[in-house]
């Protein structure tokens, strides 16, 4: 993928006071989540928005066996790093940039910040959790102590289910980060107006 085929909003990276990485879930688009996500572009919020080939990020489900080893998950989580480090090649500092995703952007997002750690503005997983199959222990990384990290999901989400949102939960919470885990009883699969309301906030934090 290249950079032409990621959707921006906002000011350029160097008037921009903050970069939000927007990760669409499974058969979406950047625009279906932008729509879902529209609150979070305020001024000064330059927001980049890759679409995963095929409108898949990585072809197994995120629980099943080897899908924490499959080739189209790393190809994934390497499309999100270059967005990344180019960004803190030109001068943003990981402090000020946030890293979203919901569904299968959202277990994206974890498995992203899982293998790439720095002291990002912000983590918001909207119901999405860590890649691996039941039983599996997550290496503890480093560099994540501090930072801001959103979790949230339902108990009876048809894709995730609240056992793998909790444990993503405690993970993060496991090696330092600042963990609000939110979870919506009987909520469909859907986003809910207090999760951009606290991806919002996030965002404000991280512009300083």
């Amino acid at each position: 993928m290249t950079a032409a085929e990621h959707l921006t909003i906002g000011p350029a990276l160097a008037g921009a006071g903050v970069l939000l990485v927007l990760l669409h879930g499974r058969g979406q688009s950047p625009d279906y989540i932008c729509g879902q996500a529209e609150a979070l572009f305020a001024p000064g919020v330059r927001c980049v928005v890759p679409a995963a080939p095929g409108r898949v990020w990585y072809p197994l489900r995120f629980m099943a066996p080897g899908a924490a080893g499959d080739p189209k998950l790393a190809d994934a989580v390497a499309i999100v790093e270059a967005i990344v480090s180019d960004a803190i090649g030109q001068g943003m500092p990981p402090e000020r940039i946030v890293v979203l995703g919901f569904s299968q952007g959202g277990c994206l997002a974890s498995e992203f910040v899982r293998r790439h750690p720095r002291s990002y503005g912000g983590v918001a997983i909207w119901t999405g959790g860590l890649i691996g199959a039941p039983g599996t222990e997550w290496a503890v990384p480093e560099g994540l102590a501090g930072v801001p990290v959103l979790v949230t999901g339902s108990d009876c989400d048809a894709y995730i289910p609240e056992a793998r949102t909790r444990e993503t939960a405690a993970h993060f919470a496991a090696v330092g980060a600042r963990v609000d885990l939110q979870l919506y009883p009987g909520r469909a699969h859907i986003v809910s107006p207090p999760e951009v309301a606290a991806v919002a906030a996030m965002i404000t934090a991280a512009a300083g």
